[in-house]
């Protein structure tokens, strides 16, 4: 994902070319990129979206295009599950959320999947938030055998 963050233009976008990046953001970005986690990051007013390796599969279709996309357009179909996170993030607030049900459409089929997220203000140097950063693990494959479980057991 190095690469494609490296070659993307990111003059067309709304964070600008690399070099006049924030400090911030450019720690942020290589840290997500050094994870073997499955991470984002969404950067000023239009959020816009970086992601890792990890998370690429997370993205099913998507993936083209995605890098430096607004993350509300990109997961308009997930937003209602993510926007209290995220708008607690830019306000200053960290957040965790485990077993989160997400509704979502990957592969282009509309799906229940569960969702164990994590968000983090990311600041910038006079204290202002200029991003979010989210730590996410799919979840959803526990929660069906938890749910398959309790009705074999009724």
């Amino acid at each position: 994902m190095a690469e494609q963050v490296r070659a993307l233009d990111w003059q067309a976008t709304p964070v600008g070319p690399i070099e006049t990046w924030p400090g911030a953001l450019r720690n942020a970005v290589n840290l997500i990129l050094a994870s073997p986690e499955s991470m984002y990051v969404v950067w000023g007013d239009d959020l816009t979206f970086f992601f890792n390796d990890a998370y690429s599969p997370i993205l099913g279709p998507r993936l083209e295009g995605a890098l430096g996309a607004p993350l509300r357009e990109l997961w308009a179909d997930a937003w209602d599950a993510v926007r209290a996170p995220i708008e607690n993030a830019f306000a200053g607030e960290s957040s965790r959320y485990e077993n989160l049900p997400v509704a979502m459409s990957r592969q282009g089929v509309p799906e229940e999947t569960w969702w164990t997220f994590s968000f983090s203000p990311i600041f910038l140097d006079d204290g202002r938030v200029g991003g979010a950063f989210c730590v996410t693990n799919e979840v959803t494959s526990i929660i069906v055998a938890q749910q398959r479980l309790a009705k074999e057991n009724e």
